[in-house]
């Protein structure tokens, strides 16, 4: 996560010169600009920042790090989870009178909240 953080904003910044030299925007476009305050400059603007610390999360039996810019759930209960008193689902995936995709998917989704502690109603 770090190396991609620390080059991206070299792309992006070359990808901001590029859009700020483009000609296009018209009189009146710049015009109605003007009237928020909003100009168009060639430079971009140069500010300090800091890299901060990737945090950790810590679960009811275990805690997970980052890794390739995500944190791994599985297995991890919460330490607190939360009720969920009830909820309603619209499935417009069904055809032919059968179960859908949005089925599965629900049946995923409900799966993963009760291994990570989730209290549903049923």
């Amino acid at each position: 996560l770090k190396f991609y953080d620390e080059f991206s904003g070299t792309d992006l910044v070359r990808k901001v010169e590029s859009l700020a030299n483009n000609r296009r925007v018209s009189e009146s476009q710049r015009n109605f600009l003007k009237l928020f305050g909003i100009a168009k400059s060639v430079s971009p603007v140069s500010l300090k920042a800091r890299v901060l610390e990737e945090p950790i999360l810590k679960f009811k039996n275990a805690s997970s790090d980052i890794s390739d810019g995500s944190w791994n759930l599985r297995g991890v209960k919460f330490d607190s989870p939360a009720t969920m008193a009830s909820f309603g689902v619209i499935d417009f995936t069904s055809s032919g009178g059968g179960l859908g995709r949005g089925t599965k998917f629900l049946s995923n989704i409900l799966n993963s909240c009760r291994s990570h502690g989730i209290h549903l109603p049923f």
